[in-house]
């Protein structure tokens, strides 16, 4: 049995857990939390994974210096303040316990309506972060800025595919734009491949990958 051999790991707005089966089989002792208020419909896995502590992020009812790992992947954008769940996640981290994290930089509206940011940026997170005691290892994405241009795009493409879906009959409007949408896709991609590496300070970066530790 590996179980808390490896530490306590605590995932903040855990929602369908798609890690959790993962930090289990490493030998992890993992704690879920959610606020669980989002409609399930719109949770990526369809439904809530079994929650432990269900709260807001701002104040999660733990004693602090209790965790040696956190994740938060995609969560601080749903939050009315982003800051302050950055602080509590701090709070209850242990001396030398790390913190990983993801965030968009640019994203289209999801999840409402808990979307409160469009994205938060680098500068962002290191100012943050260093006001809260936590020293950042690395940060970045592994897509730079005009490859996320067609991400975009054919995001956009697979929300219109949805709103046909929906209708009860068909909506020429939409069948117009499908292809054309299609099309604006393709040209982003082929672009993206062209000239990616000329955004050399990622202003049009997707995200944030951040891995920082608590001193």
């Amino acid at each position: 049995m590996l179980a808390n051999k490896k530490g306590k790991i605590l995932d903040v707005g855990a929602g369908g857990g798609p890690y959790a089966e993962l930090c289990k089989e490493q030998g992890y002792n993992y704690t879920s939390q959610d606020f669980c208020q989002l409609d399930v419909d719109l949770l990526r896995e369809g439904s809530y994974h079994p929650i432990d502590i269900v709260c807001d992020a701002t104040t999660i009812p733990v004693d602090g210096f209790e965790y040696d790992y956190v994740l938060c992947t995609e969560v601080l954008e749903h939050t009315v303040d982003p800051a302050l769940v950055v602080k509590e996640i701090a709070r209850v981290l242990k001396i030398g316990g790390k913190i990983f994290l993801t965030v968009p930089q640019l994203a289209p509206g999801h999840q409402r309506p808990y979307w409160f940011y469009g994205g938060l940026t680098e500068e962002w997170i290191i100012r943050i972060f260093r006001d809260c005691g936590l020293e950042i290892e690395s940060i970045g994405y592994p897509y730079r800025g005009p490859a996320n241009l067609a991400k975009l795009c054919i995001a956009n493409l697979s929300s219109n595919i949805k709103n046909l879906q929906k209708l009860n009959g068909l909506s020429v409007r939409l069948l117009l734009a499908l292809p054309l949408n299609l099309l604006i896709s393709i040209s982003a991609l082929v672009s993206a491949m062209l000239t990616d590496s000329l955004d050399s300070e990622n202003n049009l970066g997707y995200g944030n990958f951040v891995i920082a530790i608590k001193r």
